[in-house]
């Protein structure tokens, strides 16, 4: 595990997706929809069992809080140097701008994301949830923010929160101004049940705060995003959806690589990555033009490399450290690797009945 590290400063690697959950049992002000307690409802009731067990803490009745915390901490022994960013969770929130207690899963209160983040000021920093339609919101971002926060976070499916919505604006005024990310989830959600408003999850609704000024990361629930973890055929999918939706004009090639690159390192607040320039890490690929792939299009090489997103690389150095080179990779045995993963495969499918 530590020799991963070799040649990264991991004080500058935050893992910049960790929920806390747990049961209020501490006095954390945690609150548990009594749906995921109930096996009337197997399927939030499952929900929360697999939350728990996913923090190895299911099996400390009295002591949940604790337990999920402690395994964090423990998690970041082998990373030493490493954070991570602790989500609250709030309410779902009606259009009357009430709190909506039968579509809120759980509620893990900003104070306690930040209280835990102070207890280990080493190994976590806070992100706030704030629901926008919350009477409140403006005066919880501003004590947020007062709070030391790093972040906001929003489920827009789950809770009920449409980006796209005018009565959103003051709130993205307010991160602008404050030089506040908003991390969102998008796509489908299924992993915590809400509102179920799945439209409110579509990317394409958050080119308000990004046409507001403010720097906006998302999150997906990774075994229903179904990537492929491609930059550029993700960079590539956000210009097209935007073209359907807004016109032809309406995200360019460049544009879109751009927040690939540039963009998620101004969100992670990296000043070290995302451009090739002095003082900058040496990380960058090269590709060839004189594939099959490019024929047609040399008149615009950057476009080119959006619109025909190559499956692999010719050259990849990172952090100065040559990976590939002539396609080849050049860190691993690859064939011995792939041996291994389809002997590992084969061994899970021996024990599954079909």
């Amino acid at each position: 595990m530590r020799a991963a590290w070799d040649g990264i400063d991991a004080a500058k690697v935050w893992d910049a997706h960790a929920h806390l959950v747990g049961t209020g049992d501490s006095g954390s002000g945690i609150a548990v929809n009594p749906a995921m307690e109930s096996l009337l409802d197997p399927a939030q009731y499952a929900r929360r069992l697999f939350f728990l067990n996913a923090g190895c803490a299911h099996d400390a009745p009295g002591s949940v809080d604790r337990a999920y915390v402690e395994r964090m901490r423990n998690l970041l022994d082998g990373m030493p140097g490493t954070k991570l960013l602790l989500f609250a969770f709030d309410r779902t929130y009606g259009e009357d701008g009430k709190p909506d207690l039968e579509h809120t899963a759980f509620h893990v209160p900003d104070a306690y994301a930040r209280d835990t983040a102070r207890a280990h000021p080493g190994i976590f920093e806070w992100v706030a949830s704030v629901h926008p339609y919350a009477p409140d919101a403006l005066e919880r971002l501003e004590q947020a923010k007062r709070d030391g926060v790093r972040a906001v976070k929003w489920l827009p499916a789950a809770m009920g929160i449409d980006p796209a919505s005018p009565r959103c604006d003051s709130f993205y005024a307010f991160l602008e101004k404050n030089d506040l990310p908003l991390i969102s989830h998008a796509g489908e959600e299924r992993a915590v049940l809400g509102r179920d408003a799945h439209d409110y999850g579509n990317p394409l609704r958050l080119r308000r705060p990004l046409d507001a000024g403010v720097r906006v990361g998302l999150g997906v629930d990774g075994s229903a995003s179904n990537d492929s973890g491609h930059m550029l055929a993700e960079g590539r999918q956000a210009m097209l959806l935007q073209r359907v939706a807004l016109g032809a004009s309406a995200l360019t090639a460049e544009e879109a690589l751009w927040i690939a690159t540039r963009g998620g390192a101004a969100v992670l607040r990296r000043e070290d990555i995302g451009a090739l320039a002095p003082g900058m890490a040496a990380d960058f690929v090269g590709v060839r033009l004189d594939r099959l792939a490019f024929a047609g299009a040399q008149s615009d090489p950057l476009a080119a490399l959006v619109f025909c997103a190559p499956a692999s690389v010719d050259l990849s150095v990172i952090n100065g450290q040559v990976v590939i080179e002539g396609g080849r990779l050049l860190t691993v045995d690859l064939p011995a690797v792939i041996a291994r993963h389809n002997a590992i495969a084969g061994g899970l499918l021996g024990r599954v009945e079909v």
